[in-house]
């Protein structure tokens, strides 16, 4: 019996790998929908839902900046702390002008056409799940408050 060397074996490469960028855009996903989650789970409190709001679109903007960030990382592109500033305060403004910036004029339009339908898919969707729970809660009566 020889002695196995580590160094010596390939690691087996799977067809189906999921990038940071790709855990960042499944963070979106469960950000929005557990926006339309605690939506209806707190409908009846404004104080609650304009906290969810809140937290939800300051969630949105860590999620666009941890995006752009690994993206940065990937293609050797710097980004300074203003543009983490202005991602945080506008994030689809700061997200067009990274993408411009770091793919050109029309890469960037593609790219942020992208964006644009991902967010607009999820979004229907997530809207789609609340209106799923809404009927469920309509029909089932679950959250009746006198």
């Amino acid at each position: 019996m020889g002695v196995l060397n580590l160094e010596e074996i390939e690691p087996i490469k799977s067809e189906y790998s999921v990038t940071s960028k790709g855990k960042v855009l499944i963070g979106i996903v469960g950000v929005l929908f557990g926006y339309s989650l605690l939506t209806w789970l707190f409908a009846f409190s404004e104080i609650a839902a304009a906290l969810i709001s809140i937290l939800t679109g300051v969630a949105f903007s860590v999620c666009i900046l941890l995006w752009c960030h690994t993206d940065a990382a990937e293609r050797n592109v710097k980004i300074g702390y203003g543009f983490r500033i202005a991602v945080i305060l506008c994030a689809p403004i700061a997200l067009a002008y990274y993408l411009f910036k770091s793919r050109g004029f029309i890469e960037g339009i593609v790219a942020f056409a992208k964006g644009f339908v991902f967010y607009l898919v999820v979004s229907i969707a997530s809207g789609v799940f609340l209106m799923v729970l809404s009927l469920f809660d309509d029909r089932l009566g679950l959250l009746i408050i006198d």
